[in-house]
């Protein structure tokens, strides 16, 4: 290459010395502790790919000598101003930026040795290597200052490399990874329109990747409406095999129980309070009356359910004893301003029976009778004919 391109300055004044700053390279520079001395003008990127390309910055550190000086505060750009690069190789260069201090001395004055270096951008190279192998490929630079502004050195720098062949590729990942704690079924209540549910995340392992993705479809954390929702869990590696797994998500509607039931209830004549309430005959009918309110509101057909009555054999004639299943005995009608009807006991045996009123769920009234067989009635009992 003609040193005619090389911008030289009149006297030997200022010196602009090359910094490097590469990706991947074997040298491991210092900006701070290599301002002068050990200064590089050249860098080898080792053995790259045919045709790959490599990035390297060129960073520069300006250095005062002599009475001949750049423009102090001058904002210059480092621009490439030849350049020789090798068969089948290409280069881009992008332009770098050198601001020189404000308080550098005035052309024609000495330095005073304390001038700070200047602050500088790197020049930048894309260098893509060419695609035949072989050894020692150079691609050499020199770089001139914007202004007209000149230096008393060579700006040159040289980029090596070798091209090798491309290492193998990879064997193909096909297998897919596994997933892991993918949740059971939930379920979950809620008095709205839905819930929002959390759980913890699946994991998967792989084969190849060493950190397979995972998500779940809807995401923990989501709101699901009422019903039944399918969640999807996804593993995916990094060459785009994945697995998935499912669960459901059910949210129910929380209903509330309802309020506890005000229903009091009465027997009239012939059943009364006392214990025992009625002693009778065995298979006659007993007219039962029963008088139902919610506070002191009687409650009529209509405002509740009609009751019903259900009878239980007792172990004995006392207050306290135990009582077998309780049996349907029959319904009442709203008649005359009160809820009427007729027990037939002919099922019902001899013995004390518990006789239980029922609005629905609610017990409203209860009593016990004792029936006696119809020739013999005890000389204590309160006789119904």
């Amino acid at each position: 290459m003609s040193l005619a391109v090389v911008r030289r300055g009149m006297a030997l004044g200022l010196s602009l010395a090359l910094l490097v700053a590469a990706t991947a390279l074997a040298d491991d520079l210092k900006a701070d502790s290599v301002l002068v001395d050990g200064i590089q003008n050249s860098i080898n990127l080792g053995a790259v790919e045919p045709g790959s390309t490599h990035g390297a910055d060129v960073g520069f550190v300006l250095v005062c000598k002599s009475f001949s000086h750049l423009t102090a505060g001058a904002t210059l750009a480092i621009e490439e101003d030849s350049r020789d690069i090798p068969t089948g190789g290409s280069l881009v260069v992008t332009p770098g930026q050198l601001v020189v201090p404000d308080a550098w001395p005035a052309d024609g004055s000495p330095c005073a040795g304390s001038e700070g270096p200047g602050t500088v951008t790197p020049v930048h190279l894309d260098v893509t290597a060419p695609d035949t192998e072989g050894n020692g490929y150079a691609y050499s630079l020199f770089f001139r200052l914007s202004d007209d502004e000149t230096t008393g050195n060579l700006i040159a720098f040289t980029v090596y490399l070798d091209v090798a062949d491309a290492p193998p590729p990879p064997p193909v990942d096909t297998t897919d990874p596994s997933l892991h704690g993918v949740p059971a079924d939930i379920t979950v209540t809620t008095t709205g329109d839905g819930a929002i549910v959390h759980w913890t995340a699946p994991t998967a392992t792989d084969d190849t990747d060493a950190s397979p993705s995972v998500s779940c479809d809807p995401a923990s954390g989501s709101l699901f409406d009422l019903g039944t929702t399918t969640v999807t869990c996804t593993a995916t590696d990094d060459s785009g095999n994945d697995a998935s797994a499912t669960f459901t998500v059910t949210v129910n509607l929380d209903t509330p129980p309802p309020p506890a039931s005000d229903l009091t209830g009465a027997f009239g004549r012939p059943l009364g309070d006392a214990f025992l309430a009625l002693v009778g005959h065995a298979g006659r009918t007993i007219p039962l009356k029963l008088d139902v309110r919610d506070g002191t509101v009687v409650k009529k057909s209509g405002d509740i359910a009609a009751p019903t009555l259900s009878a239980a054999r007792l172990a004995s004639c006392t207050a306290d004893a135990a009582a077998g299943g309780a049996t349907p005995a029959g319904g009442f009608d709203w008649s005359n301003g009160t809820w009427q009807m007729n027990l037939d006991t002919s099922g019902l045996g001899s013995g004390c029976v518990r006789l239980t009123a029922s609005s629905g769920d609610d017990v409203v009234a209860t009593a016990v009778v004792q029936l006696v067989p119809d020739e013999a009635t005890p000389a204590k009992a309160k006789s119904k004919k």
